[in-house]
């Protein structure tokens, strides 16, 4: 089990990586996000990106997926809140998709004792190392019992 004491600031993990499929991609975006430059492949030929793209919510499941997996036994109590929420580039069917999470604050609660906050920037990158989603997320996560 991770705690509060466990995350340092600015330590940064590589959580994995993940590679879009394409039918899936499409699959999730049918019922999601049904815009044609995720769905059809000959118009998003025809659309501003040249191709097909994923939509912003498959690339945030995918950073969810791949941070629950690597920390299965954080003590998280909640999650507060996502910021500063940037789709700098496409992710396209293919790709593959890298998250990374750094710790860049952390402190105790103000009125318990027992847990602590964390902010954490993640960043989930193509093959190529550009940023495809960026955002914040705070935590609110156990302290170790004494």
């Amino acid at each position: 089990m991770l705690y509060f004491e466990d995350f340092e600031l600015n330590q940064t993990f590589d959580t994995g990586s993940y590679i879009v499929d394409k039918d899936e991609a499409i699959e999730f975006a049918k019922k999601w996000d049904p815009q044609i430059y995720h769905i059809d492949e000959e118009a998003a030929k025809k659309s501003i990106y040249g191709g097909l793209t994923v939509p912003s919510s498959y690339m945030i499941a995918v950073s969810d997926l791949l941070n629950t997996s690597y920390f299965p036994e954080a003590a998280v109590i909640a999650a507060l809140g996502r910021q500063d929420m940037e789709f700098p580039n496409p992710a396209r069917p293919g790709d593959r998709l890298t998250c990374l999470n750094q710790t860049i604050e952390r402190r105790e609660s103000k009125t318990k004792p027992d847990r602590g906050i964390l902010r954490n920037r993640i960043e989930l990158k193509n093959q190529n190392d550009e940023i495809v989603l960026s955002y914040v997320v705070t935590t609110m996560i156990s302290k170790r019992l004494v």
